[in-house]
């Protein structure tokens, strides 16, 4: 019996999936399969998919039309196999203990969901070297059972843990009626609350096992789209939900709504077009009532009340800082 499917995404990223297939292949927990769904790429990425199901018997590779990645993730979920599951992004990796401290957290403590801690990579700054002296064995001894109010404020505000479908163990049986929406991004956090709700016991670890790469040309790090309204939306549903179910977890909900609605500005602002005026003005004037929110709160840092500020100022000058502060970004990662 297949312990864990490995559910990895792929479209148009060759040059980075044998570094994502390479990190997972070293793992010390070996009962896994792999599915590889090759979402209608057009480079060489599902000749490097084959090539791998080629060499290696616990690895499959189901390719299909393009559908986005929640398309891509719902097929990998049909096609697994294992009594528990997790994602891997292919342009991401992780450390040869990942499936280790997960699988061992979750069955120690007889949970269904289990949740580590990742790394930030930039590409261009370098590969990220894993941790030679990894005390994953502690990692795992010290994995605390959490409620579901604590698991939403953690992620909500990424402490130790975020959103997102990677850096998390499930059993399958959570994902009973569960499907991510296709065609949308920040699809994660459409599912959370439904993910969360049908788990009965939580356990998580702040052992950082999971490298997550970003790419100059990630959706949410691109040019605005309509779809990216997507990820305010869900936000909003989650702040809604934890307001009526979670009030303990509500100001974690509302700060991280407001935190999308800042990366969705920085995207309108920065249209030639100026396609999103309208929507761009009318976000401004919501986060601006926030003003005591933002200014008093103890979730707040300095980045998100220096943001308030710049808005405050207009949108001329936001745009013109966002600007700079990408400037001297994409002038670090050369």
């Amino acid at each position: 019996m297949t312990e864990i499917s490995i559910i990895v995404p792929v479209y148009n990223v060759e040059s980075y999936l044998k570094r994502c297939m390479e990190s997972i292949l070293a793992q010390s927990f070996q009962n896994f399969e792999v599915v590889l769904v090759d979402d209608g790429s057009t480079d060489t990425s599902g000749m490097i998919c084959d090539e791998y199901a080629e060499r290696n018997a616990n690895v499959r590779v189901v390719h299909k039309a393009n559908g986005g990645v929640a398309a891509a993730r719902n097929t990998g979920i049909e096609e697994s196999r294992g009594t528990y599951i997790t994602f891997i992004d292919s342009d991401d990796y992780v450390e040869r203990h990942y499936l280790e401290v997960l699988y061992r957290s979750i069955r120690n403590q007889n949970a269904d969901l289990a949740i580590c801690d990742g790394e930030i990579v930039m590409e261009g700054r370098g590969e990220r070297e894993e941790r030679k002296a990894c005390d994953w064995e502690g990692e795992i001894g010290d994995a605390e059972v959490i409620s579901k109010a604590e698991a939403y404020k953690r992620m909500l505000l990424a402490e130790h843990m975020c959103i997102t479908a990677w850096e998390k163990l499930y059993h399958r049986n959570l994902f009973q009626g569960v499907r991510y929406p296709e065609g949308e991004i920040c699809e994660d956090t459409y599912v959370l609350d439904q993910i969360v709700e049908n788990s009965n016991r939580i356990v998580c670890t702040r052992y950082k096992g999971y490298f997550y790469v970003i790419r100059g040309g990630s959706l949410m790090h691109g040019e605005m789209k309509p779809m990216h309204m997507t990820a305010l939306r869900n936000a909003k549903h989650l702040w809604d939900f934890m307001a009526e179910n979670y009030p303990e977890a509500e100001d974690a909900a509302k700060k991280f709504y407001y935190n999308n609605c800042f990366q969705v500005i920085n995207l309108m602002v920065m249209d030639p077009e100026k396609k999103y005026r309208a929507e761009c003005r009318r976000l401004r004037k919501e986060i601006l009532r926030e003003g005591r929110f933002f200014a008093f709160h103890r979730t707040i840092g300095w980045t998100e009340k220096a943001a308030w500020i710049c808005l405050l100022f207009g949108l001329p000058w936001y745009r013109w800082v966002w600007g700079m502060y990408l400037k001297i970004i994409r002038g670090e990662r050369k």
